[in-house]
């Protein structure tokens, strides 16, 4: 898996590496999965889960890695 700092502006699910300083000057990595989708206006916005708001793209500060590949589904 390779991060990068470069926002993403495809739609798909990423991982998101959110690096947040503590009071202490040490740093925080939170990951999560972050699906990206269009607003309104054909701006890329996250959706995390458990939030009940978008945010978008261009205000995250972190690290992402992705798109996802959805999970292969095999016939029977």
């Amino acid at each position: 898996m390779e991060w990068s700092k470069q926002k993403p502006m495809l739609c798909g699910e990423y991982w998101y590496k959110y690096l947040a300083k503590q009071l202490d000057g040490t740093t925080d990595n939170e990951i999560k999965i972050v699906s990206l989708q269009d607003d309104e206006n054909g701006n890329p916005v996250a959706l995390f889960p458990g939030f009940a708001r978008n945010i978008p793209v261009e205000n995250m500060n972190g690290e992402w890695s992705g798109p996802l590949r959805p999970p292969s589904i095999k016939a029977k």
